[in-house]
């Protein structure tokens, strides 16, 4: 199967689109309709191919898990109610992790303020738990699993901290990074190499980026990524080969951004974009870094790997430009780190309508095709009031059999038939959960002839039990 040609062939067809428009080919473009709630998104996919988005509402103030199903299904739950204040004390950053499909998001909630993690009940309510005290704690947040336990490492009072979960409610604290007189911690992303936790953050006095993870001997240990006398480390991600090299996507921070706004996060009213980078190696070790693209590209971005170990990294196009004019862009990145050609997802310039995208995320689906979510801030019009829209490309599905068309053509389904062999499970069911042959018909059948005679009667009804069955926990509880 040459799925990534496929791939490649029907990213270079899609077409810049509005919100809730379809493309071409292979993936479409969808927006939840909520024009204020995309604040603070993030993005998993779990084992049957729905999408889990962490997003705030900035008006109302909710922090908010919404799962987006086959045909667009929407399934909204409030996490943290009211929590963002508008203005004053706000929600800028969430993260959504996946632990055996259960979902868990971390935030800062302003009401009691401190950070906290979230875990979903099966019924869909949610038990939160408070992992640090404090004014703006939280505020960056990282969730992942670190020797076996629930993980977030965060922002607080200029350190970068790592919280481990103990117990019930029971929070193992420690700084992991700090600097007498630097804000470090802003924006951490957060990856696994065996038992070794590695963090990636800005220092904002520094205009670097760090990378700090854990020792052998418990401790930790930071690098600090110097680019020639580039300004490194805006909006890190990070993600972990194979084969256990580290890679860090970070831009270069906007030259023309006011320290007082870089410190306040206040990144709405930027000019261009200044740079896409990329730090790798394997650690302990040397770290090395170089641009993957310097061309008005890297303010916001995400990078995940998909099937066969190939990388996709989905970047922000942005150019202010009295000169050049204004465009705005999202571009895929196929062919890292040896070919950084790039194709446009979308792409507006200043004849049609202004977007500004924010919060870029990229996960691969269950076959290995890319979903890439992301902030369009629509420019208002005299006729329409624009907003902060929650938009994903994903693959196509048109018989909603769970399966990609583009999938199902390469494996010989049938696209329009969500039960190609007609044995009545749905294709998607048979590949993802039964994991059996959705072109074969082998479900079992009842032996509907007439049997040679009758079936003898019992000579009693069977027992009726003294109890009945315990009834299980409402939910798995949230990993130590």
């Amino acid at each position: 199967m040459n799925w990534t040609s496929t791939l490649i062939a029907a990213v270079a067809a899609v077409s810049a689109c509005a919100p809730g428009a379809q493309a071409r080919d292979d993936l479409e473009r969808t927006c939840l309709p909520e024009g204020d709630a995309a604040y603070g998104l993030d993005l998993e996919v779990d084992s049957l191919g729905d999408l889990h988005l962490s997003r705030v509402r900035r008006i109302r103030g909710d922090v908010v898990h919404t799962i987006v199903g086959p045909g667009g299904a929407l399934t909204h739950e409030v996490v943290f109610p009211r929590a963002s204040r508008i203005g004053t004390d706000e929600v800028v950053d969430t993260d959504l992790l996946l632990i055996d499909d259960v979902p868990y998001i971390c935030a800062y909630d302003p009401r009691e303020p401190g950070l906290r993690v979230a875990g979903r009940e099966p019924d869909g309510t949610w038990i939160p738990e408070l992992v640090q005290a404090g004014s703006g704690a939280g505020d960056f947040c990282a969730l992942t699993t670190w020797r076996g336990r629930l993980t977030v490492a965060f922002h607080d009072a200029g350190q970068l901290q790592v919280a481990t979960r103990t117990g019930d409610d029971a929070w193992a604290v420690q700084v992991a990074h700090a600097e007498e007189g630097h804000d470090v911690g802003v924006e951490v992303a957060a990856g696994v190499v065996g038992d070794m936790l590695v963090l990636a953050h800005r220092d904002v006095e520094a205009r670097r980026l760090k990378v700090t993870y854990s020792t052998a001997a418990g401790g930790w240990r930071t690098e600090v990524i110097e680019a020639n006398d580039f300004a490194t480390g805006f909006r890190p991600r990070v993600s972990v080969r194979r084969d256990g090299e580290v890679w860090v996507t970070h831009g270069l921070v906007p030259q023309n951004v006011p320290a007082q706004d870089v410190a306040h996060r206040n990144y709405r009213n930027l000019g261009s974009d200044d740079g896409f980078m990329l730090t790798r190696g394997h650690l302990p070790g040397a770290l090395t870094t170089a641009a993957i693209d310097d061309e008005w590209v890297g303010g916001t971005h995400g990078i995940t790997q998909l099937a066969g170990g190939m990388v996709l990294a989905a970047a922000r196009e942005r150019l202010r430009s009295p000169l050049f004019g204004d465009r705005e862009g999202l571009r895929l990145y196929l062919g890292l780190p040896g070919d950084p050609t790039w194709e446009h997802l979308e792409f507006q310039d200043d004849r049609g309508r202004r977007h500004t995208y924010l919060r870029i995320g990229a996960r691969p689906d269950p076959f290995g095709w890319p979903v890439v979510s992301f902030t369009d801030e629509l420019e208002p019009l005299p006729d329409d009031p624009g907003g902060a829209f929650a938009c994903f490309w994903r693959p196509i599905d048109t018989d909603l059999d769970r399966i990609p068309d583009a999938e199902e053509a390469l494996r010989g389904t049938d696209p329009e038939d969500p039960d190609t062999d007609g044995d009545g499970r749905p294709d998607g069911q048979e590949l993802l959960v039964d994991h059996s042959d959705p072109l074969v018909d082998d479900e079992p059948r009842l032996d509907m002839g007439v049997p040679d005679a009758e079936p003898p009667i019992p000579d009693a009804a069977p027992p009726i039990p003294d109890a009945a069955p315990p009834i299980p926990d409402a939910a798995p509880p949230i990993p130590d």
